[in-house]
């Protein structure tokens, strides 16, 4: 059995802002760990717009695959 969570957003802000501290405070060290929460928030931030994106195809409120329905 796992106990492994998903992490929320707020967490993983929480932990960016907590992680661009250390970097400010004791330096390159904890460069990786900035990084990494940074990669994370825009992982989140691109599946979030996809949702929303495919939230708006189900709706028809955009089209889809406009370039090829133009050729």
């Amino acid at each position: 059995m796992s106990n492994l969570r998903t992490i929320s957003k707020t967490d993983l802000v929480k932990a960016y802002q907590v992680s661009a501290k250390l970097v400010a405070r004791y330096g390159i060290d904890f460069v990786p760990a900035f990084e990494r929460m940074e990669i994370e928030l825009q992982r989140l931030n691109e599946i979030e717009e996809a949702i929303g994106r495919a939230e708006n195809a189900v709706e028809h409120k955009t089209p889809i695959f406009r370039s090829e329905r133009s050729k």
